[in-house]
């Protein structure tokens, strides 16, 4: 199980909750954050998705973040609450136990995708299925939503008609998000929560099991949406075209035999750069996209193929440019 599924078994056994619209929802009777009780309250959490949100004080949370609150415990106190195991906390080099915060970040509400036409067409024009819907736990913002910067400055954030693309850590507690608009008129195709710290994160590694065999390293959620369609489940992303030692070190927590990097064809300098700093670390490979393509665009022959036509790199590169 996932932690939104422990999540929810919680809630049946340690808070007053009842089964609301049609089963999809679970109805509780108070929450931590503005302390609201009642039979009649409207705090509602997704059974498929763990997330919730209180419309009393307009908080959206998730299981960590509940427990958290509730319990009045910390991060890690949380993760065994709800699992009974302390998770996979990685070890920095400083020697201090990464526990991987929560961050305070505001949730907005949202909506089951089958239930929204608009964003049913978006993700079909994208090749999203109903099987990677459910995977990503991909779901819909019909509105916009009020923000508190850390400068206390309350400012609306424009989610309004955007697909929620939620960001879990390594032990599947969610810790950001993505919000992509799917009108073609939003002035950002995509949004991030205030603060967000894309370093320290790599999209999809919850789903990653310890040593397997192969990881592609990819530049974005929709590159993981490619891949992943394809078949080649064992993806993470960056969240743009550089990697951070904290993320370096999520991926040799994680152990796999080969990485295979899959930056778009822009960032090949970068590509370049990444074997020359951490092939001492990983067995790296090279992989060249057709045509200058994001993995999304991509077939599952030409994958496959590019897959197949991997390389090592050529350290006389790194020689030729330093003469």
């Amino acid at each position: 199980m996932v932690i939104k599924d422990f999540f929810i078994e919680y809630l049946e056994s340690n808070v007053g909750s009842r089964y609301v619209s049609g089963g999809s929802q679970l109805q509780l009777d108070e929450c931590p954050f503005c302390g609201h009780t009642g039979h009649d309250s409207r705090i509602y959490v997704g059974v498929t998705t763990g997330l919730g949100f209180c419309h009393h004080c307009e908080t959206g949370f998730s299981g960590v973040k509940y427990v958290m609150e509730k319990d009045g415990v910390k991060y890690r106190e949380a993760i065994k609450i709800l699992t009974g195991e302390d998770g996979r906390f990685l070890k920095l080099e400083n020697g201090q136990e990464d526990e991987d915060k929560l961050k305070e970040i505001p949730l907005p509400e949202v909506l089951p995708i089958n239930v929204c036409d608009d964003a049913q067409d978006y993700l079909q024009s994208r090749n999203i299925t109903d099987e990677m819907i459910e995977h990503f736990q991909l779901q819909y913002i019909i509105k916009n939503m009020n923000v508190v910067f850390p400068n206390k400055e309350e400012k609306q954030y424009k989610t309004k008609y955007r697909i929620f693309i939620p960001i879990f850590d390594i032990n599947g507690a969610i810790v950001s998000w993505q919000a992509r608009d799917t009108t073609g008129r939003a002035k950002n195709k995509y949004l991030f929560p205030p603060e967000f710290k894309s370093a320290e994160y790599l999209y999809n590694v919850n789903a990653i099991q310890q040593n397997p065999k192969y990881l592609i390293l990819s530049e974005g959620v929709f590159d993981v949406f490619g891949w992943w369609r394809c078949g080649f489940k064992n993806c993470v992303a960056t969240f743009g075209k550089k990697i951070s030692d904290r993320q370096v070190e999520i991926i040799r927590a994680i152990n796999p035999g080969c990485v295979f990097m899959a930056w778009d064809a822009d960032a090949l300098k970068a590509k370049y750069r990444f074997c020359e700093d951490y092939g001492y670390l990983f067995n790296i490979k090279l992989i060249d996209l057709p045509n200058s393509k994001d993995a999304d665009e991509c077939c599952i022959e030409e994958l496959i193929d590019a897959v197949d036509g991997s390389y090592k790199y050529d350290w006389s590169k790194k020689i030729l440019r330093l003469l």
